[in-house]
Protein backbone atom coordinates (compact mmCIF):
# COMPACT_ATOMS: atom_id res chain seq x y z
CA UNK A 1 0.00 0.00 0.00
CA UNK A 2 1.56 3.27 -0.39
CA UNK A 3 2.23 5.83 1.78
CA UNK A 4 -0.30 8.87 2.79
CA UNK A 5 0.42 12.20 2.20
CA UNK A 6 -1.56 13.04 5.61
CA UNK A 7 -1.01 10.83 8.47
CA UNK A 8 -3.84 8.72 10.09
CA UNK A 9 -5.29 9.82 13.32
CA UNK A 10 -6.49 6.82 14.53
CA UNK A 11 -5.36 6.04 18.66
CA UNK A 12 -4.18 2.57 17.08
CA UNK A 13 -2.56 3.30 14.65
CA UNK A 14 -0.86 6.18 16.59
CA UNK A 15 0.30 3.51 19.30
CA UNK A 16 1.64 1.03 17.05
CA UNK A 17 3.98 3.84 15.89
CA UNK A 18 4.99 5.02 19.14
CA UNK A 19 5.28 1.39 20.22
CA UNK A 20 7.48 0.59 17.06
CA UNK A 21 9.35 3.84 17.84
CA UNK A 22 10.12 2.91 21.16
CA UNK A 23 11.27 -0.51 20.73
CA UNK A 24 13.33 0.32 17.99
CA UNK A 25 15.27 3.55 19.36
CA UNK A 26 15.55 1.23 22.71
CA UNK A 27 17.66 -0.99 21.05
CA UNK A 28 19.77 1.22 19.44
CA UNK A 29 18.45 0.38 15.70
CA UNK A 30 17.96 2.51 12.42
CA UNK A 31 15.12 1.92 10.55
CA UNK A 32 17.56 0.48 8.13
CA UNK A 33 19.07 -2.01 10.04
CA UNK A 34 15.29 -3.20 11.10
CA UNK A 35 14.46 -3.15 7.99
CA UNK A 36 16.93 -4.80 6.60
CA UNK A 37 16.30 -7.68 9.96
CA UNK A 38 12.60 -7.97 9.07
CA UNK A 39 13.42 -8.18 5.30
CA UNK A 40 11.28 -4.96 4.19
CA UNK A 41 12.17 -1.42 3.13
CA UNK A 42 13.62 1.57 5.68
CA UNK A 43 10.91 3.54 4.03
CA UNK A 44 7.98 0.93 4.74
CA UNK A 45 9.15 1.13 8.56
CA UNK A 46 9.27 4.93 8.67
CA UNK A 47 5.84 5.20 7.01
CA UNK A 48 4.50 2.98 9.85
CA UNK A 49 6.13 5.32 12.28
CA UNK A 50 4.92 8.35 10.89
CA UNK A 51 1.36 6.95 10.50
CA UNK A 52 1.45 7.26 6.54
CA UNK A 53 1.22 3.36 6.05
CA UNK A 54 -0.76 0.24 7.95
CA UNK A 55 1.33 -2.13 9.09
CA UNK A 56 0.51 -5.65 7.75
CA UNK A 57 0.25 -8.77 9.91
CA UNK A 58 3.39 -10.45 8.36
CA UNK A 59 4.74 -6.97 9.59
CA UNK A 60 3.54 -7.01 13.03
CA UNK A 61 4.11 -10.80 13.66
CA UNK A 62 7.80 -10.14 12.39
CA UNK A 63 8.20 -7.33 14.93
CA UNK A 64 6.13 -9.61 17.88
CA UNK A 65 9.91 -12.23 16.49
CA UNK A 66 12.17 -9.84 16.34
CA UNK A 67 12.20 -8.02 19.87
CA UNK A 68 10.21 -10.96 21.48
CA UNK A 69 7.46 -9.09 23.04
CA UNK A 70 4.81 -11.65 23.56
CA UNK A 71 2.42 -10.61 20.77
CA UNK A 72 2.43 -7.02 21.61
CA UNK A 73 2.39 -5.59 18.38
CA UNK A 74 0.28 -8.63 16.96
CA UNK A 75 -2.27 -7.56 19.28
CA UNK A 76 -1.61 -3.73 17.86
CA UNK A 77 -2.43 -4.42 15.03
CA UNK A 78 -5.31 -6.44 15.60
CA UNK A 79 -6.59 -3.51 17.38
CA UNK A 80 -5.69 -1.74 14.42
CA UNK A 81 -8.17 -4.26 11.92
CA UNK A 82 -10.96 -4.25 14.63
CA UNK A 83 -11.55 -0.29 14.18
CA UNK A 84 -10.70 0.18 11.13
CA UNK A 85 -14.60 0.61 10.27
CA UNK A 86 -14.62 3.50 12.95
CA UNK A 87 -11.78 5.14 11.82
CA UNK A 88 -11.51 9.05 11.01
CA UNK A 89 -12.19 11.27 8.20
CA UNK A 90 -10.21 11.14 5.32
CA UNK A 91 -7.34 13.59 4.88
CA UNK A 92 -8.48 16.67 3.93
CA UNK A 93 -12.08 16.51 5.01
CA UNK A 94 -12.11 19.07 8.21
CA UNK A 95 -10.47 21.56 6.15
CA UNK A 96 -13.45 20.80 3.45
CA UNK A 97 -16.11 21.03 6.21
CA UNK A 98 -14.63 24.75 6.52
CA UNK A 99 -14.44 25.17 3.03
CA UNK A 100 -17.95 23.78 2.37
CA UNK A 101 -19.96 26.09 5.26
CA UNK A 102 -18.43 29.05 3.41
CA UNK A 103 -18.95 28.26 0.04
CA UNK A 104 -21.99 29.45 -2.45
CA UNK A 105 -21.49 27.30 -4.92
CA UNK A 106 -19.38 23.86 -5.23
CA UNK A 107 -19.38 22.34 -8.44
CA UNK A 108 -19.21 18.52 -8.23
CA UNK A 109 -18.08 16.58 -11.08
CA UNK A 110 -18.82 12.82 -10.61
CA UNK A 111 -18.26 10.31 -12.54
CA UNK A 112 -21.52 8.50 -11.15
CA UNK A 113 -22.88 11.64 -11.49
CA UNK A 114 -21.78 12.82 -14.68
CA UNK A 115 -20.04 15.79 -15.27
CA UNK A 116 -23.29 17.90 -14.90
CA UNK A 117 -24.21 18.22 -11.78
CA UNK A 118 -23.83 21.83 -9.77
CA UNK A 119 -24.65 21.78 -6.26
CA UNK A 120 -25.40 25.13 -4.59
CA UNK A 121 -25.43 25.51 -0.72
CA UNK A 122 -27.87 27.76 0.44
CA UNK A 123 -27.15 30.39 3.49
CA UNK A 124 -29.48 28.10 5.49
CA UNK A 125 -27.39 24.80 4.12
CA UNK A 126 -30.30 23.26 2.19
CA UNK A 127 -28.79 22.14 -1.15
CA UNK A 128 -29.99 22.92 -5.14
CA UNK A 129 -29.52 20.84 -7.34
CA UNK A 130 -29.70 22.13 -10.95
CA UNK A 131 -29.34 19.39 -13.74
CA UNK A 132 -26.88 21.21 -16.30
CA UNK A 133 -27.02 18.41 -19.16
CA UNK A 134 -29.17 18.69 -21.96
CA UNK A 135 -29.39 15.33 -22.96
CA UNK A 136 -31.03 13.88 -20.01
CA UNK A 137 -28.46 11.67 -17.93
CA UNK A 138 -28.50 13.25 -14.69
CA UNK A 139 -32.35 13.20 -13.33
CA UNK A 140 -34.22 16.28 -11.92
CA UNK A 141 -34.32 18.95 -9.20
CA UNK A 142 -34.12 18.44 -5.97
CA UNK A 143 -34.49 22.24 -3.62
CA UNK A 144 -33.87 22.43 -0.43
CA UNK A 145 -32.69 18.97 0.28
CA UNK A 146 -30.36 19.04 3.75
CA UNK A 147 -27.39 17.43 5.03
CA UNK A 148 -29.10 15.27 7.36
CA UNK A 149 -29.89 18.22 9.76
CA UNK A 150 -33.66 17.14 9.41
CA UNK A 151 -35.11 19.46 6.52
CA UNK A 152 -36.35 18.09 3.26
CA UNK A 153 -37.69 20.04 0.51
CA UNK A 154 -39.59 19.27 -2.66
Amino acid sequence: MPARPEPYDAPAITTFATELEAWRTAAGLTKTALAQALGCTDAYVGQVELCKNLPSQEFAQDLDTYFKTNGLFHRLWKRIEETRHLSTLPPGFPQYLAYEANAETIRNVSPTLGDCTVFGVTPDHGVTHDNRNEHGGCGGRVRQADHGRGRAGA
